[in-house]
């Protein structure tokens, strides 16, 4: 995924990214 890709989807759903973080 692109990086720029990534970062649109952390910021339309914010959940996504505590459960990258948290296993």
């Amino acid at each position: 995924i692109a990086p720029a890709e990534l970062e649109g989807v952390l910021l339309s759903h914010p959940e996504v990214l505590d459960a990258v973080v948290i296993p």
